[in-house]
């Protein structure tokens, strides 16, 4: 709840701070609050419920506060000097303590440098550029969170799954510009490069946002991060799913402005999205938001009866406490009054500004480890389970040339024609090894070999010749089984070597088992020892039981001669202290 407080706490001191100021204007029971919104949007008409609940709510559970907040709305109509003018005509003609809105970034940096000149504060709940700051205007509040706070996420979301580089596609607006230099910064951390930036322009047609599109098909990127309002980027995605970016292997992916208000996109933009990813912030499910969300999309309905259904969205809650906090800084300033601040129940624990502290916090209960093993499986563009690789080779543009020296070993290098298409193709050990290097990398390398000879080289055959024509620019690299030798290393560089040269001796080794003890047991195999040690018991069993069990007086000796006796004979066989005639083979 700190960073919920510290939000709620700054925006009842810059109200009270103007109110403060501005209090001679106001009449004793009424305290007027502009809001500009743009009513001909759906999402204006969203946002304008949400406030006009949140209002009434309020005084429902605070019948006694006063002065009470007056609203006058006024429709900004999609357009900067509208939205500038509406704020004009509150300012002047109804002596507004504050104004809500507008909704869009370009519209708030008008409006708040006309708050900052009359010490009004501006509130905003959907103006998110970073290009918006208290420190250029101080008289700007902005209700709700900074594009530039979900950079981290989108560059974790590209370095779970490897993609190297990634092309944005924004509007040329401060909306749209604003997040970029973020951005960049945090790809550049985790070493994801932005090859080219695509710019649309707020007033592009279908022919031109289709133009560009197949500029962007010509290039090897397949990554897309979209940011921008959701009408621009409904047209976008359209007209990308008719030329052919929808498919498989193609990488999109949104930013919260957009994912927040996905569930409102008509139905044949959203058939149209398949497959795209997006960020979006986090509102933890609750009996109180599912309460408050029928009672919306009732008075939704109410306030919209010509309007399609649509539903809730983070900027509608943040559009909801807003209100709250203007109404109870009023009530905090006030004269009759004193009471503490206390929310019904219905509206407890419901945005992110209470619910999601650890948003702010980089808490989480579970740590993600940035492995793409540990996220859920997607249904890419064109329905594909397969992670696509995020590049594909270039339609256009130069490829590399492969020169190559046929070896007198043809396990290194051979190479012939195609007889279909002429071109040059090559097998061998150097060809798997340069190819395999080239499925390694992270970006699509177009290449085509060159047999060396083939060209107005001019050259005698030799590889001295071959490994000069890359110093000549003939060839972009050479292939093969060259030697490196200091005279080449003068004018090219060499990979380090897959394969050792040079001279070899075969000499007798020397066993480090000579020194065992029982190196005499190798001579025999396990079995024939096995074998030899069983016989060697028998013949001492059958000459025990005939000499020494029959009670023979004639053979003296205690037991350990005996014993001597039927060992020596069971090795040698000598009869000499054999006296029984059955014991002599």
């Amino acid at each position: 709840m700190e960073r919920a407080s510290q939000i709620t706490f700054f925006l009842l001191l810059i109200i009270h701070s103007s109110i403060a100021q501005n209090a001679t204007t106001s009449g004793a029971d009424e305290f007027p609050v502009g809001v500009i919104l743009n009513l001909e949007s759906l999402r204006g008409k969203m946002a304008r419920t949400s406030i006009l609940m949140a209002l009434e709510d309020f005084y429902t559970a605070h019948r006694n506060y006063s002065p009470k907040v007056v609203l006058h709305i006024r429709d900004s109509k999609s357009n900067s000097i509208e939205a500038a003018s509406a704020a004009l005509d509150l300012l002047e003609n109804y002596s507004v303590q504050v104004i809500i809105g507008p909704q869009t970034s370009s519209q708030a940096a008008f409006v708040s440098d006309l708050g900052n000149k009359s010490q009004v504060p501006v509130i905003s709940f959907t103006a998110t550029s970073p290009s918006l700051y208290s420190g250029s205007l101080p008289y700007f509040v902005r209700a709700t969170l900074s594009d530039s706070t979900q950079v981290n996420s989108i560059a974790s979301l590209i370095k779970a799954y490897g993609w190297r580089q990634v092309v944005p596609i924004y509007e040329e607006t401060d909306y749209g510009r604003g997040v970029i230099p973020y951005l960049i910064d945090a790809l550049q951390e985790i070493d994801v490069r932005v090859p080219y930036r695509s710019v649309i322009p707020l007033s592009a047609t279908t022919e031109q946002i289709t133009k560009e599109l197949y500029k962007l098909l010509t290039m090897q990127t397949r990554v897309f991060l979209v940011h921008m309002s959701p009408d621009l980027a409904s047209i976008l995605f359209t007209m990308a799913k008719e030329v052919g970016m929808m498919k498989k292997g193609f990488v999109w992916i949104m930013t919260d402005g957009l994912t927040n208000v996905i569930d409102s996109t008509n139905p044949s933009v959203m058939e149209a999205m398949n497959g795209v990813l997006g960020v979006k912030f986090y509102t933890p499910k609750s009996e109180e938001l599912d309460n408050f969300t029928i009672r919306w999309n009732r008075r939704l309905q109410i306030d919209n009866p010509n309007d399609p259904p649509l539903k809730l969205s983070i900027f509608e809650l943040w559009g909801y406490d807003t209100i709250w906090a203007v109404a109870q800084a009023v009530e905090n300033l006030g004269i009759k009054n004193k009471t503490s601040f206390q929310k019904p129940a219905v509206a407890r624990n419901m945005t992110s500004l209470g619910t999601s502290r650890r948003l702010y916090h980089g808490e989480s209960t579970t740590r993600h480890s940035g492995l793409a093993s540990d996220l859920n499986p997607v249904i890419w563009p064109g329905k594909s389970t397969e992670v696509p690789r995020g590049w594909e080779a270039a339609v256009n543009g130069k490829k590399l040339r492969v020169g190559m020296h046929v070896s007198v070993y043809p396990q290194f290098m051979t190479s012939g024609k195609d007889p279909i298409t002429g071109a040059t193709k090559a097998e061998g050990l150097s060809i798997d090894v340069f190819e395999e290097a080239v499925k390694r990398l992270p970006y699509a390398l177009p290449y085509e070999y060159v047999a060396f000879g083939t060209t107005n080289d001019t050259s005698t055959g030799g590889y001295d010749d071959f490994v000069y024509q890359v110093y000549l620019k003939k060839y972009d690299i050479a292939i093969g089984d060259i030697t490196i030798s200091e005279n080449r290393m003068s004018y090219v560089d060499f990979t380090l070597p897959y394969t050792e040269s040079g001279v070899a001796m075969v000499v007798p080794a020397k066993s480090s088992r000579t020194n065992n003890t029982w190196i005499f047991v190798e001579p025999l195999s396990r079995d024939l020892w096995l074998g030899s040690i069983i016989l060697l018991f028998y013949t001492w069993v059958v000459l025990w039981l005939l000499e020494f069990l029959g009670n023979n007086t004639n053979i003296p000796g205690e037991v350990p001669r005996k014993l001597g006796i039927m060992t020596f004979f069971s090795l040698f066989g000598d009869s000499e202290y054999i006296y029984q005639n059955t014991s002599i083979p």
